[in-house]
């Protein structure tokens, strides 16, 4: 298949953390409710977003302010059967590049969800909601 590019460039209010999920989204589900959780990252923060002092070994969510280095990650992933490509738009926490956040991330900062889904056989990029409990995909068009 041929991937689309993600239809999204730098926005200066968000930061993006791409992800591989699994398909049938229980772990989306659960992100939507529950934000991301510092303790299921294999990554050690590096330089604080918020400039603190934390112990070593302290655990940190990474994003970056480059939907870019977003979509790379999410797209090696391209050749797994089974997974979602997310991309989460995060509220702004930092303005370098990789942003290390040593805390868990709450629903309320994660602005908008970007999935890339295979509509009528086209792989496509769209927001996906959560409505009454069920996924709602809406496709983006050429210009977000």
């Amino acid at each position: 298949y041929l991937l689309p590019r993600f239809p999204f460039e730098k926005n200066d209010k968000e930061i993006y953390r791409g992800m591989a999920l699994d398909a049938e989204g229980k772990e989306l589900r659960h992100i939507l409710q529950n934000g991301l959780e510092v303790a299921k990252s294999h990554y050690e923060n590096f330089i604080a977003y918020d400039g603190k002092e934390y112990p070593a070994k302290t655990k940190a969510i990474y994003a970056s302010s480059w939907p870019d280095q977003a979509e790379t990650y999410v797209l090696t992933k391209a050749n797994v059967k089974n997974y979602l490509p997310v991309i989460l738009h995060i509220k702004k926490a930092s303005n370098r590049m990789t942003v290390s956040i040593p805390h868990d991330i709450p629903p309320s900062w994660i602005l908008r969800v970007s999935v890339l889904l295979k509509v009528s056989g086209v792989l496509t990029w769209g927001e996906v909601r959560l409505r009454n409990g069920n996924f709602v995909f809406y496709p983006y068009s050429d210009n977000p």
